[in-house]
């Protein structure tokens, strides 16, 4: 089923993410250590751009300096997650405090990374982030993605597997039904959740929030 999805690398890689920083290098370094994950990028040096790009198009996900040109995000992360409700927001320690993540998880910080920032430990964190953030989404009554409710058992079946990147054929293995009626419920899916493909039936999903 739907709820049961286990989002792969593959069906992960078609969001945007946006970086707050007023650190040039960093942004750029962060952008594209993002976009070799596959991951669109976006990237501000001041919270007014960042706050002008948000209420015009919102992100996926958004990672932050704890300070951006010596003031605190802290104001902006939570005007963000008031306006935003569930999209995740990384925090990226400027200097490593205690005090200031503890703030930074009241505000609404999804985690907070210290630095030196450990890449991996960081890229982890923004996979599980947006996979949980699927799977709260498609599991919540909160969260109405369209069309899913008029999809059969059998069509969310189908669903799952392609959001997982799965082939028509492979899809026809999993469920001992033939090649033929995996491309006629695939179809049936994308009519009724308005998707161009199978790439725009992840974005739609994932880009559904509350």
């Amino acid at each position: 089923m739907v709820d049961e999805i286990s989002l792969s690398k593959r069906a992960l890689a078609d969001v945007t993410i946006y970086i707050l920083d007023s650190d040039l290098q960093s942004c750029e370094h962060l952008s594209v250590l993002f976009r070799l994950e596959g991951y669109a990028t976006h990237f501000f040096l001041d919270t007014d751009s960042f706050n002008r790009a948000v209420s015009k198009r919102g992100p996926n996900l958004v990672v932050m300096k704890s300070v951006v040109a010596e003031q605190s995000t802290i104001p902006a992360l939570m005007q963000f997650k008031a306006e935003t409700c569930g999209i995740p927001v990384i925090v990226i320690e400027a200097i490593q405090s205690v005090d200031a993540a503890v703030a930074a998880m009241k505000a609404g910080a999804r985690d907070v990374c210290s630095v030196p920032l450990d890449s991996e430990h960081l890229l982890g964190t923004i996979r599980s982030a947006l996979r949980q953030q699927f799977q709260s989404g498609v599991g919540s009554n909160s969260i109405e993605i369209r069309g899913f409710n008029s999809l059969t058992d059998r069509e969310r079946e189908v669903l799952n597997l392609i959001a997982n990147g799965r082939s028509n054929k492979e899809a026809a293995n999993t469920l001992g039904i033939s090649h033929r009626t995996v491309e006629v419920h695939r179809c049936r899916v994308m009519q009724k959740m308005n998707a161009k493909n199978a790439a725009d039936l992840v974005r739609i999903v994932l880009q559904t929030s509350p």
